[in-house]
C-alpha cells in the first residue's frame, strides 16, 4: 500500500482539522497516532472518500478517494469509532449474511473469539456505541477488500479482546490503516507511522527507523547516576539513553540496571 499526502488541509468550522500535512507512507500496516483532536479521524474520512480537502491532495494506491468513490469502495472497507447503523435486523441475521457472502473464517472469529454471539438476539439499532462499533468492525475487516481502514478499533474492547484482534489482523496479513491514541498499539502494529498533533504532522517514517535509533528507557536504582551511558534525560529512576540492546542486556545480567525497553514511538509522541 502506498498512501501519499501533499499539503493536505481540511477546515471544519473555524478550525483547521488538518494543516498542510505531507507524507509518503509505504507498508502493509500504516498506523496514524495522535491524541483526541489531532486530526486522525479527519484523515481517515478523506482516505475513505467521505471528505474532500480544502487544499492539497491525498492518494491511496494512486487513487484520489474523494474523486473516485466507486473505485475506493472496491479497494477499501472502513469502520469508524462512532458508526451510524440504520439496520432493523438482529445481529445473528447480520452475521449469517456476512458469513455467506464475505470472509466466513473472519466472521467466525468475530462470532466466537470476540463474542459477537452474545449479541445474537439483539437488534442492531438497540446496541450501545461500543457494541455497534464491534458489529461495524466485523464488516470492515471481513469484507473481501484489499485494505481495511479502522478508526480506533481497540477503543471499546477489553484488554484480552485487544490482544486477540491485533494478533488476528497481523496473522491474516491484512493491509490496514489504523488510528490510535495509544503508543503501545502503534509500537505493536505499525510498519509505517504517521504522528499528528493539533492537525499538524509531528513525524512520519517507517517503524524500522524508530527501532534503529537505539533509544531506550532504562530502569535504575534511584541513586544510580554514572553508568557510562549516553543519557538523554532522567526522571527519578528512569533514564532515556542511547545505547545498544547488547550493551543493556549485558548490564542487566551484571545487575547494573533493573531493566530496559525500547522507547519506540514515545520518542516523538508525548
Amino acid at each position: 500500500m502506498i498512501l501519499v499526502s501533499n499539503g493536505l488541509t481540511k477546515v471544519l468550522g473555524k478550525r483547521k482539522a488538518l494543516d498542510n500535512v505531507s507524507f509518503k507512507a509505504e507498508g502493509k500496516n500504516i498506523v496514524v497516532l495522535g491524541h483526541n483532536g489531532s486530526g486522525k479521524t479527519t484523515l481517515l474520512n478523506i482516505i475513505s472518500g467521505l471528505l474532500r480537502p480544502n487544499s492539497g491532495n491525498l492518494t491511496i494506491n494512486g487513487i484520489e478517494p474523494y474523486r473516485h468513490k466507486g473505485s475506493v469502495l472496491k479497494l477499501l472497507s472502513f469502520s469508524f469509532e462512532k458508526p451510524r447503523f440504520e439496520l432493523n435486523m438482529k445481529v445473528r441475521d447480520y452475521y449469517s449474511f456476512l458469513k455467506e457472502f464475505e470472509d466466513s473464517d473472519c466472521m467466525e472469529f468475530f462470532w466466537e473469539q470476540l463474542d459477537m454471539k452474545s449479541l445474537a438476539n439483539s437488534h442492531i439499532n438497540d446496541l450501545s456505541s461500543g457494541q455497534t462499533q464491534l458489529i461495524n468492525m466485523s464488516q470492515a475487516i471481513c469484507r473481501k477488500t484489499e485494505i481495511k481502514v479502522l478508526d480506533e478499533p481497540f477503543a471499546h474492547l477489553d484488554p484480552m479482546k485487544v490482544g486477540l484482534l491485533g494478533e488476528y489482523l497481523l496473522k491474516r496479513g491484512f493491509e490496514f490503516v489504523i488510528t490510535t491514541h495509544v503508543a503501545d498499539e502503534a509500537d505493536w502494529l505499525a510498519d509505517y507511522l504517521v504522528i499528528l498533533r493539533d492537525g499538524k504532522l509531528v513525524w512520519s517514517g517507517s517503524y524500522e527507523e524508530i527501532k534503529d535509533s537505539n533509544i531506550y528507557e532504562v530502569f535504575v536504582r534511584y541513586n544510580m547516576t554514572d553508568l557510562g551511558l549516553e543519557v538523554l534525560s532522567k526522571v527519578q529512576s528512569v533514564m532515556v539513553v542511547k545505547s545498544t540492546e547488547e550493551q543493556l542486556s549485558r548490564m542487566l545480567k551484571e545487575g547494573k540496571i533493573l531493566g530496559f525497553k525500547s522507547i519506540g514511538v514515545r520518542r516523538y509522541y508525548k
